[in-house]
């Protein structure tokens, strides 16, 4: 019988964590610098204050009972948001904004940062760029106070604020002179038979080109893949010295095209029209410099966005 106690320590339960999830009392103290009976004895704290036992022990290493699984998530969940609690308490003391942006907003990030410090000098920025899931999961790590993406999965938790800032649209881009582009429209059976230069799957231009191509009756496994890139530069790149076409942002790849690097064309049976977010935590907008960030931004997103108008393309 586990006489039940009142109270657990937080230390307690991250060990407890641990030895679930390396299934070795002895890995945990070595990596934590106790001995095996400290950490056997935090866990016996952990059965005792919940009244039941929570690991089974063998020579082999242990492992949760039914019970333990239950607890071991329950803990998981309050790690975490004691973790979140702390940064975002952190949060309120900075003027310091955490940025990441997906691809879409690579041409104009330091746009709307330069414009924000002109009303707001005190604040700085530090800015990451990454493909639109890995930005929401920055988001919702607590690693990044602000996301600007092109693609948001449908059921975000209603933990964040999704804003919509913008439209973009997905364009079919290739090097300069290219035969295909002298045509006076292209549709979609143009492109079947070219080799196509894409983005993987963590970027939110990938996941909206192929929920696009859907849409337009097109099947994605259909494109003629020449090269799978981790980025829109090497994308952009890539599409410049002739290895392949691309479908990608038109805001990202506009002022490289404004360049005469690549050229641009709109595919026109193909539903490429997009969103532009700005996503953040809700609990984010306590902190005073976060709340004017986005109030800012929906001001003047009109002006951001107005040397990118799809409509030009033809």
């Amino acid at each position: 019988m586990f006489l039940a106690e009142n109270k657990i320590r937080l230390d307690y339960l991250e060990t407890f964590k641990k030895v679930v999830e390396t299934g070795s009392l002895l890995s945990v103290a070595k990596a934590s610098n106790m001995s095996v009976s400290t950490v056997s004895v935090q866990i016996d704290s952990v059965e005792s204050y919940f009244g039941i036992k929570l690991l089974e022990r063998s020579a082999s290493g242990v492992k949760p009972t039914k019970e333990g699984k239950m607890v071991y998530e329950v803990v998981c969940e309050v790690l975490r948001n004691l973790e979140s609690a702390r940064q975002m308490i952190q949060s309120l003391k900075t003027s310091h904004i955490t940025f990441a942006s997906g691809m879409v907003g690579a041409p104009i990030v330091a746009q709307i940062q330069t414009l924000f410090k002109v009303k707001y000098p005190k604040v700085t920025f530090t800015t990451e760029f990454a493909g639109a899931l890995r930005c929401l999961e920055m988001v919702s790590e607590g690693k990044a106070d602000v996301a600007l993406v092109g693609y948001v999965p449908k059921g975000l938790d209603k933990e964040y604020i999704v804003k919509d800032i913008g439209t973009d649209e997905l364009v079919l881009i290739g090097p300069p002179g290219c035969e295909l582009f002298k045509r006076e429209k292209i549709y979609l059976r143009d492109i079947i038979d070219c080799p196509m230069v894409v983005l993987n799957e963590e970027f939110g231009i990938r996941k909206s080109l192929d929920e696009a191509l859907l849409k337009s009756n097109f099947n994605p496994a259909d494109l003629l893949v020449a090269a799978e890139v981790d980025n829109i530069f090497s994308q952009i790149y890539s599409v410049s010295q002739g290895i392949g076409l691309a479908i990608t942002s038109f805001i990202a790849c506009k002022k490289v095209a404004d360049l005469g690097i690549i050229e641009i064309r709109k595919i026109h049976d193909f539903k490429g029209k997009r969103t532009v977010y700005l996503v953040c935590k809700k609990r984010s907008l306590e902190n005073e410099n976060i709340r004017n960030f986005l109030n800012f931004v929906l001001y003047y997103k009109k002006t951001i966005f107005r040397n990118y108008d799809p409509s030009e393309i033809k």
